[in-house]
């Protein structure tokens, strides 16, 4: 939640984005995703205490990538601490496992200056443009996709 409001509620809480995190960041909603076969999380701890996780949504598909990352949140305080990048390691072993390819894609609000260039960094570049629609606001994202150069796919 923490994450999430850093990059969206760039200008403050309105009641949409109170309405959106007090929806989707909730118990329930994070039982349904462990119960759900396509989806995989992976968390980070330090000390036993969450610090960072990602969603991987499998066969969710851009051009001829079958694995998105859905979500990678890492708690400010334990940026540059490695966690990011491990989470996103792990997901593309997942994505290897799932369809021979360790190409996977994501989306990154276009504003986030600070996670696009870690993803570039990765390897990550940007392939396309989209929307999330809050409301009716529209907040720019840039699809991202790392696809290593042994594996094109």
């Amino acid at each position: 939640m923490q994450v999430w409001l850093r990059t969206y509620a760039t200008t403050g809480i309105s009641t949409s984005i109170a309405n959106y995190v007090l929806r989707e960041f909730t118990e329930d909603r994070y039982r349904q995703l462990i119960a759900d076969t396509k989806k995989q999380l992976m968390i980070a701890e330090v000390d036993g205490y969450l610090v960072g996780y990602v969603i991987i949504g499998l066969g969710n598909t851009f051009t001829n990538v079958h694995v998105e990352i859905e979500k990678l949140y890492v708690q400010e305080y334990f940026t540059g601490q490695g966690i990011g990048k491990d989470l996103l390691a792990s997901a593309q072993l997942t994505a290897y496992g799932y369809c021979a390819s360790s190409s996977v894609w994501l989306t990154v609000n276009a504003k986030n200056q600070n996670a696009i260039a870690f993803y570039n960094q990765l390897g990550y570049r940007h392939e396309g443009d989209t929307d999330f629609v809050l409301d009716g606001v529209k907040y720019k994202n840039y699809v991202m996709v790392v696809r290593p150069r042994n594996n094109q796919s």
